[in-house]
């Protein structure tokens, strides 16, 4: 419902404010606060001084309260801020602090249906009632970026870490008072702790590209649901945390020739994981590229690639356990491979618009596939 609001009534009130700073700098810090009829946002950026720099924006909902006016019988409500902090304390170097995070909640309208006389409507609202989870999950990320450069090359470090925690839980009808009418209650987390280097040279044309990366992932999932199985009832309680850890090189050059009209670029890229003997292998996991840009015309390009990526399945496959606490699939799982082939064209305008048209084409390889419903993944939906 809220998306079908046109944009401009869903932000029809609008007012900016500015003011200079107190040491009588002429750059201002502006901000902006923007209500609408969903949620009211606030944006503040600046200088900080002559070596930093800011941004920093939030938006509180109040979409439940407009649902609720609309009688709908779900209720959501969400929450989310970010922020960007450069510093530059030589001309060479330059540090960037960034961070967002979110706050997502889902509730039930338990209230819907009174004063209701539409046996339609009432039909709908006791299904919807029945059918809906109670959700909450929120995530954040926050990373700082160093970068360096010299004469003819630059160093980039890169440190972050990103958060999600997903929460779940139904009663049958709704009734909370007694734990034996708990249908399921799901919660998991994801943390994923990453660095990364890069070294970029410049030397005669040719743009070489070299670095490393370590990421230390932890994952949970505590989960009780009630279920059929042939027609019996069933209860399926399950818990595992696991920590991954995969270590990554990578390497790009691209040089042009023809006065600019060829660009060629090659790539190679490693990963591998400790989590099995199968991934404990770079050469395995060995993922290379080569592409190539064309200018037919000033404002006209052609360009076509060609790659083979890994990547590691969800954090699901990898952590899950029998009822003894046996990672059940560590010892059958690869890396998933994609080859991948694209072609297509580019139009710059005179007037600094870019118009592009691309196809691909993608190959999967090494993708889980469930013993259980006997299908892969890929094909199995969202439900999994």
């Amino acid at each position: 419902y809220a998306s079908s609001f046109p944009s401009n009534y869903a932000n029809s009130l609008s007012s900016v404010i500015s003011f200079k700073q107190k040491n009588g700098n002429p750059d201002r810090i502006m901000g902006s606060i923007t209500a609408g009829l969903s949620d009211a946002a606030i944006t503040i950026d600046g200088p900080i001084g002559k070596k930093a720099d800011f941004i920093f924006s939030g938006r509180v909902s109040y979409q439940q309260l407009l649902f609720k006016l609309l009688k709908l019988p779900f209720l959501p409500t969400y929450y989310d801020a970010q922020y960007k902090f450069e510093y530059r304390p030589t001309k060479k170097d330059k540090i960037t602090f960034i961070g967002l995070g979110a706050f997502d909640q889902f509730r039930i309208n338990k209230k819907v249906s009174e004063g209701e006389d539409d046996p339609d409507k009432l039909k709908r609202n006791e299904y919807i009632l029945k059918a809906l989870p109670i959700n909450d999950q929120w995530n954040y990320t926050v990373g700082v970026k160093y970068e360096h450069r010299a004469k003819k090359s630059r160093q980039v470090f890169y440190v972050s870490q990103n958060r999600l925690n997903n929460g779940a839980y139904k009663y049958q009808d709704n009734d909370e008072s007694s734990e034996d009418n708990l249908l399921f209650r799901y919660n998991s987390m994801e943390v994923e702790n990453k660095f990364r280097f890069e070294n970029i040279w410049n030397v005669k044309g040719w743009k070489i590209t070299a670095g490393l990366g370590y990421e230390w992932a932890r994952y949970t999932n505590k989960t009780y649901s009630k279920v059929v199985i042939n027609n019996m009832p069933s209860e399926i309680d399950f818990e595992s945390k696991l920590d991954v850890h995969k270590m990554s090189f990578f390497g790009q050059v691209t040089k042009s020739f023809f006065k600019e009209y060829l660009t060629l670029t090659a790539g190679l890229r490693g990963d591998f994981s400790p989590y099995n003997k199968k991934m404990i292998n770079p050469l395995e996991q060995l993922s290379p590229t080569i592409g190539a840009k064309v200018k037919i015309y000033n404002t006209l390009m052609f360009n076509a690639s060609a790659s083979m990526n890994h990547q590691l399945p969800a954090y699901t496959i990898l952590g899950f356990r029998d009822a003894a606490g046996t990672l059940v699939n560590q010892e059958n799982l690869k890396y998933m491979r994609v080859q991948q082939y694209s072609g297509g064209f580019e139009y710059t305008s005179t007037w600094n618009g870019r118009f592009t048209v691309e196809g691909f084409y993608k190959n999967y390889l090494n993708y889980p596939f469930s013993i259980d419903k006997q299908i892969s993944l890929a094909n199995l939906g969202a439900d999994f």
